[in-house]
C-alpha cells in the first residue's frame, strides 16, 4: 500500500459500510429492490381484489399500471431539474418522503377489501 497511510486505508473501507460508497450503495440497492418487490407484489393483489368489474380487468389494471408508473417517470426528470439548478439533492429527498408519508396516511384508513 505504497502511498496510502494506514488511517486512510481505514477511513475508506469504513466508508464503504457505512453509506458512502460503493457498499451501501449496494446495500440500498439490495434492501429497496426487495422492499418495492413485495410492495409492488402485494399492491397488484390489492388492486386485482377491488376492481369494479372482472370483463374490463385488463383496462383497468393498465390504467392503474399507468398511474403508478408516473411517479417513476416525473421524479427523475424533477430531481434532476433541482440539481440541476443548484438546488442539490435535499429537496428531492424531502419531497420523496413527504410522497411516502402522505401515501401511507392516505391508504392507512383501508382495513379491508369487499
Amino acid at each position: 500500500m505504497k502511498g496510502v497511510t494506514a488511517r486512510q486505508d481505514a477511513t475508506s473501507s469504513g466508508t464503504q459500510c457505512t453509506g458512502h460508497g460503493v457498499g451501501g450503495m449496494i446495500g440500498f440497492a439490495l434492501v429497496g429492490g426487495v422492499a418495492f418487490g413485495i410492495y409492488c407484489a402485494v399492491d397488484t393483489a390489492l388492486m386485482s381484489e377491488v376492481l369494479p368489474s372482472s370483463g374490463s380487468r385488463a383496462h383497468d389494471l393498465g390504467i392503474l399500471n399507468i398511474a403508478n408508473t408516473g411517479g417513476q417517470v416525473l421524479a427523475p426528470v424533477a430531481s434532476s431539474l433541482l440539481v440541476g439548478l443548484g438546488a442539490g439533492f435535499l429537496p428531492a429527498f424531502l419531497g420523496a418522503m413527504l410522497a411516502c408519508a402522505l401515501g401511507a396516511a392516505l391508504i392507512a384508513p383501508i382495513t379491508s377489501v369487499r
